[in-house]
Parts: C-alpha cells; structure tokens; sequence
C-alpha cells in the first residue's frame, strides 16, 4: 500500500467495483479520462476485476484510492504499459465522486504513483495523455510533469474533438538520478 496525507493506494478489491461501476457509467468521467463511451453492465465491470485479480502480468499495476481517514473508496489510478527495458509507465486514473474533485486526491495519488514508480521500481519517466483542457492540467503541470507535445483535435467527446496533451514526470525531475 501506498500512504499519503490524506489517501491510500491499495491493491484493487473484487468488491470495489460496486463503487466504480458507477464512475464508469459517469459521462464527464468518461469524456475527461478518455475512456470509451460505451455503458458499462455490471456484469462487465465484475468481469473486468476478475480478470485484473487473476492477471499475473507486471505491466499493469492498479491501485484503488482510499480515504486514509474512513477507508471510503474514492477512485483508481494504474500504472500500466509498463515497459520494463526503457523504465517507462504510463498513469491513469480518476477520482470517482463529484464532491471530492478539487481537494488534491488525484493530485496525491499521482504523486504517490511516481515516487513508487521511481524509487521502488526504478523507472524512468512517467506518462500520461490527458485532454488539454481538463481541469487537473495545471495540476499536473505544477507537480513536475512536462509537455511533450499536443495531438490536435485528437479526441472525441461531448459533441466536439479536443486537443490532447502527451505529459511527462521524469526520474531526474524527481530528484532521482
């Protein structure tokens, strides 16, 4: 487990998709992550926990984010597409309820993510892509990360195409040589 200041990144939990079953189906989730647009039955989202308990492979590594203080559920965050010969993963995640967007949850569960990823294991540099206008931007911008470059019009949501940043956190950035 991951400890922060006010959250947990502990390994997912069968039953944790009670609660994300809902992020999932979450339209401005959706659209803000990137992810698909396509409903989510709860039979998929058990499914998809399944798979991810079971799964041995250590180019994925998911996380549920926990409230350090009543052990709430709050979202999820991974590192995946770990490539273990160039040291690069990439994050993702979302902080699920409404009412806690804004309060650094995902700010520290990123924060979290990358001192576990440079200092337990050993990677280099840490990606993202993320919507240019999403509203943890500066967020991540503030925490050490570095644009790379921006796809224009890349990606397709809420009834228009939006610029996509592609960012970076990198091992050195992090005091990590």
């Amino acid at each position: 487990m991951l400890t922060g200041e006010k959250i947990i990144l502990r390994p997912v939990q069968f039953e944790d998709w009670e609660k994300t079953i809902n992020w999932r189906n979450d339209l401005f989730i959706k659209a803000s992550t990137m992810s698909h647009p396509f409903p989510v039955t709860a039979e998929m989202e058990k499914a998809w926990y399944d798979n991810v308990i079971k799964n041995k492979d250590n180019n994925y590594l998911p996380f549920t984010v926990v409230s350090k203080e009543t052990k709430e559920v709050l979202g999820y965050f991974s590192l995946n597409n770990i490539n273990w010969i160039s040291r690069v993963a990439f994050v993702s995640g979302a902080i699920g309820n409404h009412q806690n967007f804004g309060k650094g949850l995902g700010r520290e569960a990123v924060m979290l993510l990358n001192k576990y990823a440079f200092e337990y294991l050993n990677l280099n540099k840490v990606c993202a892509w993320v919507r240019r206008d999403h509203p943890a931007m500066k967020t991540w911008l503030d925490i050490g990360a570095v644009s790379e470059g921006t796809l224009r019009r890349h990606f397709f949501a809420e009834g228009s195409y939006h610029d996509v940043e592609f960012i970076s956190w990198f091992r050195e950035k992090q005091g990590q040589v």
